[in-house]
């Protein structure tokens, strides 16, 4: 069955340079979900997975199929057709709208977000279905401290506690996310915290956790410093850095290191706010040059500010 002929569509709620996510229900129950609109012809080589029902489809899709955790966005459906895929996952922000624009406005994003010099018909209809088109307020993290600026001390445990846990739910079978950042983290009204966008993720046998990367799929301001200086990282402890730069960020509105070579030379900012020592040093063993020196996840799972979330 065709999309359209099993979700109906609402507003766009998150873009990107090769795709676009739209909130939807499922028509035979009225089930909340997100689609994410995937173009094939810009899957990179590596980002194909061989699946026995549906054949050739997207490594992002075949992980979250494998992937059962509170803390991870959950797989409800892939559909395709020529051009696309159409990973639907739940849908975990709030109703938020801005004001209404035109159709004309809607086709234009959708141009401009997927790279095409024109909008394909499939496309087009898509959005007619839309008979009046909203603009949703996507409520990532980035977006939550946009607003917020930062987070108190026991709202800010809270969130990286659960983003931490859904690290360690990944990695228990083999998954790496490659891309940990507030942008990938959907958090709703009561700051429960689900990960987004495997688009660059990885699945790894425990052998190979050890084996040292050279190409870079994250983003750079919380890429480590071993990645910065052009060296072969190994990928456990690159995530660990970017839960570093994530916790200083949720706890201070902006960036540790003011610069790349900052990052480099791992001289961390003052903070903006102040906070425990016990967070200090917590940062600090995350965003250790020396990855020897660097906590490990099972490390920030067990520090004793993280376990407080749980109780």
């Amino acid at each position: 069955m065709s999309l359209l002929g099993k979700y109906k569509l609402g507003n766009i709620i998150g873009t990107g340079g090769f795709a676009f996510v739209m909130s939807a229900a499922r028509i035979k129950d009225g089930l909340k979900v997100a689609i994410k609109f995937i173009q094939k012809r810009k899957v990179s080589k590596n980002g194909w997975v061989n699946n026995e029902r549906l054949g050739k489809i997207p490594k992002e899709a075949f992980i979250l199929q494998k992937v059962d955790s509170p803390f991870i966005i959950k797989f409800i459906d892939l559909v395709s057709d020529e051009k696309y895929f159409y990973l639907i996952t739940e849908h975990h922000r709030p109703t938020i709208l801005l004001p209404m624009q035109s159709e004309t406005c809607l086709y234009q994003q959708i141009e401009t977000n997927i790279n095409e010099k024109k909008l394909t018909s499939q496309t087009i209809t898509l959005a007619k279905s839309i008979p009046q088109y909203r603009k949703g307020i996507s409520s990532d993290l980035y977006d939550c401290l946009e607003t917020q600026t930062c987070l108190q001390e026991n709202t800010a445990r809270w969130v990286f506690a659960q983003i931490v846990e859904g690290v360690y739910d990944l990695n228990k079978q083999g998954i790496y996310h490659r891309d940990i950042k507030d942008e990938n983290c959907v958090i709703d009204q009561d700051f429960n915290v689900k990960l987004i966008d495997f688009g660059s993720a990885i699945i790894l046998t425990e052998t190979e956790k050890n084996s040292l990367f050279k190409k870079f799929y994250g983003t750079i301001p919380f890429a480590s410093s071993e990645i910065l200086k052009g060296e072969l990282y190994r990928i456990p402890e690159a995530e660990v850095w970017s839960l570093g730069v994530l916790l200083y960020i949720i706890l201070n509105g902006t960036l540790p290191f003011t610069n790349t070579q900052m990052a480099i030379d791992g001289m961390i900012s003052e903070p903006r706010f102040v906070y425990s020592d016990e967070i200090s040093k917590l940062i600090t063993r995350c965003l250790q040059t020396s990855t020897e020196e660097r906590a490990t996840l099972e490390e920030i799972r067990q520090h004793p500010w993280v376990k407080r979330a749980w109780f």
